[in-house]
């Protein structure tokens, strides 16, 4: 997910309202207004629109406010979820629902600035790739 995304950020959401919106292959029917308040990867506006609960059923991203770790990529001009729900990880105060180390999918809560640098180490080890 995070060699794929083409941004990495923490996100604050303010407001979340239902839109369609015609995307390839899936459409969007959430769009989120979203402030990049830290990018660890790519460029993003300080000010963004976040698009999802797409159609596909299998896994969507339900948006909702709060601040979150967002890992996104562009579909079109437009920004969604990099791994459909799971690149949406909330942040409570100093924490961050992230994967456990050394499982591929299994969360737990845990310090969001262990969790930043182990993005940035990710991130620095595909660069070097």
């Amino acid at each position: 997910m995070i060699a794929k995304s083409d941004a990495i950020a923490i996100v604050q959401i303010d407001k979340v309202e239902s839109r369609e919106t015609k995307a390839e292959p899936f459409d969007f029917r959430q769009v989120a207004h979203a402030k990049a308040e830290r990018t660890l990867k790519g460029t993003l506006p300080e000010s963004m629109l976040i698009h999802g609960n797409e159609t596909f059923i299998c896994a969507q991203v339900q948006l909702r406010p709060g601040r979150f770790l967002v890992c996104l990529k562009k579909v079109g001009p437009l920004f969604a979820g990099a791994n459909w729900h799971l690149s949406v990880r909330p942040i409570d105060g100093d924490k961050v629902e992230w994967y456990k180390p050394g499982t591929l999918m299994e969360l737990s809560w845990q310090p969001l600035e262990q969790v930043v640098q182990r993005v940035k180490d990710a991130i620095s080890r595909e660069a070097q790739k």
